[in-house]
């Protein structure tokens, strides 16, 4: 069956340097000629195509999706397309103005937040010169966010220097529909050497997740995935258009969708349907 929900990571960079990340497209980069991401023509044949396949949902990521100048051009483009629109960002780049250009094409919006302690970010490398957001900043935008619209997530990797923290107050402020609680993810020849020392057990997830059950009071989901979850239950495209298969702890890639169609590039990876559903990848979008 057809995972019906698909991430287009649109944009390589990111202006933070967060030690765990797994989309960093390093093990790919000897195979992209002279540059690592597409033109907006490109990207829009792109969601185009994803469109004609049948995709229903398109989540816009990176690197730093907000970083790409004609980003609301694509996210508008999707969903002039039919597609229900989202974006995960570190919420960096995020003012009042961009959020109400983006609210009448924008459905959801992803603020990746690991911790509630200014310190702990800073240890992990989600900061922009030296500076990480405050939390202050993430209520902020989590405000604008809600009084225009669009629908709220929030996404934290747990790692082990935030595993025993209790996030629940921060949480609660931003009150997100969705909170996506990840386990740190390896993935060979990208993030893989340096973070054995970030390693968590699927056990101290669930202890993660159990200190904060509460917050389903408030109507916050809570969401994790482990690394078993994770692997081989997304559909991924790359930032030059290709799909990526994650399924055994290393990247590999497809031939280019626009140079072989998303049928036939689709075919060269493995997603697993169950595998989607046993994460929770179907709810009320």
């Amino acid at each position: 069956m057809l995972i019906p929900s698909v991430n287009f990571h649109i944009w390589p960079h990111c202006n933070m340097s967060c030690c765990f990340c797994y989309c960093t497209f390093k093990s790919a980069e000897h195979l992209i000629e002279s540059r690592r991401e597409l033109s907006l023509d490109h990207s829009l044949r792109i969601i185009e195509a994803l469109a004609k396949f049948g995709f229903k949902k398109i989540t816009f990521a990176g690197g730093e999706p907000t970083m790409c100048p004609w980003l609301l051009e694509a996210v508008r483009g999707a969903q002039q397309l039919g597609f229900v629109t989202g974006i995960v960002t570190n919420g960096s780049l995020l003012n009042e103005d961009w959020i109400l250009a983006a609210a009448s094409s924008l459905d959801w919006l992803a603020l990746s937040i690991d911790s509630a302690n200014a310190e702990i970010h800073k240890l992990q490398g989600r900061f922009v010169p030296g500076r990480p957001l405050s939390n202050d900043r993430y209520i902020a935008l989590a405000n604008v966010v809600r009084e225009n619209g669009i629908r709220l997530k929030v996404n934290t990797v747990v790692t082990r220097n935030n595993v025993e923290e209790d996030m629940s107050s921060l949480i609660s402020a931003i009150c997100p529909q969705r909170w996506k609680i990840f386990q740190v993810l390896p993935i060979r020849n990208e993030n893989a050497d340096d973070i054995d020392n970030l390693a968590v057990l699927p056990s101290e997830l669930n202890r993660f997740v159990d200190r904060h059950a509460l917050l389903s009071v408030k109507g916050i989901s809570l969401v994790p995935e482990t690394n078993v979850q994770m692997s081989g239950s997304y559909v991924i495209v790359d930032p030059t258009g290709r799909f990526i298969d994650n399924s055994d702890g290393i990247y590999r890639y497809s031939t280019s969708i626009l140079e072989r169609g998303v049928k036939n590039a689709l075919a060269e990876v493995s997603v697993d349907y169950a595998l989607f559903i046993n994460r929770g990848g179907l709810y009320d979008w």
